[in-house]
């Protein structure tokens, strides 16, 4: 996919594999906007030049900080990649979303 001109929002994008797509994307060409939720890991991705809107999208007040942030910017291409890990044992059958 050419990425040239394009502009990348990337959830997700401040840690774990998020931020390593980040890094792989900087050098495309495009315009990269990463999404992430702690303070500390926010400066980081800063620190590195990341454009970063403070999000968590949990919420839906994160939601709003994403179109806020995005300041009415179109998006060419998303990279869903926000997400929570948690320890669970499927052999024992599906988790219970309602269970925190």
């Amino acid at each position: 996919m050419k990425l040239q001109g394009k502009t990348i929002l990337l959830t997700g994008g401040t840690d774990g594999i998020g931020l390593r797509l980040a890094r792989q994307l900087r050098g495309k060409d495009g315009s990269l906007i990463v999404t992430g939720r702690t303070p500390d890991r926010i400066a980081a991705a800063e620190g590195e030049g990341f454009a970063v809107i403070p999000a968590d999208l949990a919420s839906p007040a994160g939601i709003e900080a994403v179109m806020t942030g995005l300041n009415g910017r179109a998006i060419d291409v998303l990279i869903n990649n926000a997400g929570m890990g948690a320890a669970h044992d499927y052999r024992l059958g599906a988790p219970d979303p309602l269970d925190d």
